[in-house]
């Protein structure tokens, strides 16, 4: 199942940006701790589709569940997968 989820994309929702700003973190900082490239997070902070990877990743440095960046498509095409 693993395999399958690299496939999937996730629309982060425009909550990132506030849990950015709660933590007075920029896209530069954040792609650090996160360990992926500013132009993924970037790409994440306009709503852009990213990979299940970014998205986690996202998620992971923030320090809270990837459900709550997620759009809701994600859940879909999830669901859809398994």
């Amino acid at each position: 199942m693993e395999e399958r989820l690299e496939a999937i994309t996730a629309t982060i929702v425009p909550t990132l940006r506030v849990h950015m700003a709660n933590r007075n973190l920029r896209i530069s900082e954040l792609a650090r701790l996160a360990g992926i490239s500013s132009q993924a997070v970037s790409k994440a902070a306009k709503g852009k589709r990213v990979s299940h990877y970014t998205a986690q990743q996202i998620s992971d440095a923030l320090g809270i569940p990837l459900h709550q960046i997620v759009g809701l498509d994600y859940a879909e095409e999830r669901k859809n997968h398994a």
